[in-house]
């Protein structure tokens, strides 16, 4: 029996030194949590579930042993996985402000400023836009503090969306290039690729369709550059670049970037992933929308309507479903296309987003005027430009506001510094005093014996000091009247300013009303060809006309246009509307400002000319170079402009005389207008150049 027992007890000694490497082997709590950590942090931007479990269990577990740092880690974790997912923003709050009281108790600066992020995610995602900033300011500041680069990176992307959202395009831009200027220094290419897809899709919004290719396809070779491929994000970026592509009507091009985005992302299940997918989907979509291959757009449209609802993006599925009802519209499907215009609508008043709600009102304009309801086309057009107007006139406050506030700063610079030189007077004048009080009695020995003789000179000064000093009020009192007469006048010139300054944006808002209905029409008549590029012209003749005018208004001089700056806008429209990504502008006319009877024909001039060289020059894709030269000539009192393109030229012995197209007998008829006139500089050689000469009008 006693053999037995020890028998026992030695097999228990020895499962226990079997057991004993094993329970040395088991990580520590530390190890455990630090991996749970690292497994949300990397998943939040793809997963959220997966990411909110794994932090979730990191915060547990760091409680249990009591890890109170890392516990504080965890909590911020579970803030921002929940940040990511919709309608869960009052959950991650709750998580935020518990994790910063710790973080705050703790000393963890840099927790602190992530929970000053998250916390200005979660205000963006709930549209109040000045809180969101404030929370991302503050958490820049604690990052800048510990010299956190990838934190700064981080607030300066979201401070772009946030400004991109509340309509404030180069707030956000300039956000965005702080943080791609910041990844390039750091050569942190995941930021990289971040800063230059928002950058991309921000220049889209602008309609700056040549920047936001270079952008993302700048993004799109540093991923593919990457020895561990991102899928998603290699998805994401194909999509991108796919729908700009489109946009520029090179729909070759980008059918392939969205084929091979499609191909990578298929398989994919994240919600991340099929968000990238809906936006591929949508992209071949609007190629057979535009190909006019509209039972193949509606079944994309359709589905990227479905796939932007089921993860949750309503910008998105705005998008998709105002595509839908266009090529429902086409098929006549008139019910069913106006019940997807009016669900696009609901979603886009419910997002509170000016942008969106303006590109609802466009296509709801397009919708009308397909169904030949010309009435409610030009009152959903004229919605659509009221609020794009408003975005400017915002900015246009905001940027009021802040020169206000810089103005105020410098006037109580000002007042500091004149506080400052009266002090200095009253230090030195109570020196001189002390200096002279010794001389004093002296002085006044002196005065007492000089009084007999310049008393009689004092009563003839005070005589004449009477006199004048009726005179100076008398000049006062003129001067009064004249400061009276004066602001007067100021305030009339004020009220014409205002005045001249609405008539210039009731005109241009006119013009562009004018321009839309002319897109729409173009749009209705799409099987006509000839008919197309008729209005697309008269299109361009009235833009460039509102685009004088919208100058005007938003500059300082109301009379004079600067010629240099309204040729550049004028080309850039022109290079979008014609599709030539590969044209390049020239525009030298430096300082030269001209007023609206000159500029306006001018305009017409230069948009004409323009469009001959896209057409020609820059046929077939070919690369092509434009110059746009306008000269004061010394001495004659005349302006030159010359227009010269490096295409295939005119032919021999063509005579602009004699031309017999439209375009150019409208050049001609305008220089003439203009009390000038129009040649050929060298006809029958390489290239292009047209001269147009007109006096100086006083």
């Amino acid at each position: 029996m006693n053999f037995c027992r020890q028998l026992l007890r030695v097999g228990a000694a020895a499962l226990l030194l079997c057991l004993a490497p094993t329970a040395r082997a088991q990580p520590s709590p530390r190890v455990r949590v630090l991996a749970l950590l690292a497994t949300g942090r990397a998943t939040v931007d793809t997963d959220t579930a997966a990411s909110r479990r794994a932090a979730q269990q990191a915060y547990a577990l760091a409680r249990a042993a009591g890890l109170d740092t890392l516990a504080v880690r965890a909590q911020v974790c579970i803030g921002m996985s929940a940040t990511k997912a919709p309608g869960r923003e009052a959950w991650a709050m709750v998580h935020l402000q518990a994790a910063r009281v710790e973080a705050r108790r703790l000393g963890l600066t840099d927790e602190l400023a992530r929970t000053y992020y998250g916390q200005g995610c979660v205000e963006g995602n709930r549209h109040q836009f000045a809180a969101s900033e404030s929370a991302l300011l503050t958490g820049l500041g604690l990052w800048r503090q510990l010299g956190n680069a990838q934190g700064m990176i981080n607030v300066y992307n979201e401070l772009g969306m946030s400004s991109r959202s509340a309509g404030r395009y180069p707030e956000a831009m300039r956000a965005h290039f702080k943080a791609l200027r910041l990844a390039d220094s750091t050569h942190d290419e995941r930021s990289q690729i971040m800063a230059l897809r928002n950058m991309g899709s921000l220049s889209q919004m602008l309609d700056d369709m040549p920047s936001a290719v270079t952008y993302t396809d700048r993004a799109l070779k540093l991923l593919l550059a990457q020895p561990r491929r991102d899928t998603i994000a290699l998805v994401g970026t194909e999509a991108a670049l796919g729908l700009f592509l489109q946009e520029q009507n090179r729909y070759p091009l980008a059918r392939q970037h969205l084929l091979a985005g499609i191909r990578l992302g298929e398989h994919l299940r994240s919600p991340a992933a099929r968000v990238q997918l809906g936006y591929l989907v949508y992209g071949l979509g609007e190629i057979a929308y535009e190909q006019h291959d509209y039972p193949a757009s509606l079944t994309y449209y359709q589905r990227a309507e479905r796939l932007f609802g089921q993860t949750a993006q309503p910008t998105s599925q705005v998008s998709a479903l105002n595509g839908l009802a266009l090529a429902q519209q086409r098929l006549g499907q008139s019910g069913a296309a106006l019940r997807s215009a009016r669900q696009a609508l609901a979603i886009s008043i419910g997002l509170k987003s000016p942008y969106n709600l303006a590109g609802t009102y466009g296509d709801f304009a397009a919708l009308s005027a397909m169904q030949h309801d010309y009435a409610a086309a030009y009152r959903y057009q004229l919605r659509n430009q009221e609020l794009n107007d408003s975005l400017l006139m915002a900015d246009k406050a905001r940027e009021l506001t802040a020169l206000n506030a810089r103005y105020q700063a410098e006037q109580k610079e000002t007042q500091i510094k004149l506080l400052r030189g009266q002090a200095a007077l009253q230090q030195a004048d109570a020196r001189w005093q002390h200096g002279t009080r010794n001389l004093f009695g002296l002085a006044l020995l002196l005065a007492l014996a000089a009084g007999g003789t310049f008393y009689h000179r004092y009563r003839l000064q005070r005589r004449t000091s009477e006199q004048l000093t009726l005179a100076q009020q008398q000049a006062q009192a003129r001067n009064q009247e004249l400061e009276l007469v004066q602001q007067q006048l100021r305030r009339s010139l004020g009220d014409k300013e205002v005045l001249l300054k609405e008539v210039h944006h009731r005109v241009k808002n006119n013009l562009q009303i004018v321009s839309s209905l002319l897109a729409l029409q173009a749009h209705a008549q799409a099987k006509l060809p000839d008919v197309v590029g008729a209005l697309r012209e008269g299109q361009n003749w009235v833009k460039s006309i509102a685009l004088a005018h919208e100058l005007l208004y938003q500059a300082e001089d109301l009379a004079q246009v600067d010629f240099q700056q309204f040729a550049e806008q004028l080309a850039k429209h022109l290079r979008s509307a014609f599709a030539v990504p590969t044209a390049r502008v020239v525009v030298q006319a430096t300082g030269i400002r001209l007023g609206t009877d000159t500029a306006v024909p001018l305009g017409l001039i230069v948009n004409e000319l323009l469009s001959n060289s896209f057409k020609y020059a820059c046929a077939g894709g070919r690369a092509c170079t434009v110059t746009v030269t306008l000269i004061e000539v010394p001495v004659t009192g005349y302006y030159r402009l010359t227009m010269a393109d490096d295409g295939p030229g005119l032919p021999t012995g063509f005579v602009l005389a004699q031309a017999s197209s439209l375009g150019l007998r409208l050049v001609q008829s305008l220089a003439q207008q203009l009390g000038g006139e129009a040649y050929l500089s060298a006809p029958g050689r390489s290239g292009t150049e047209v001269v147009i000469t007109f006096p100086v009008l006083q």
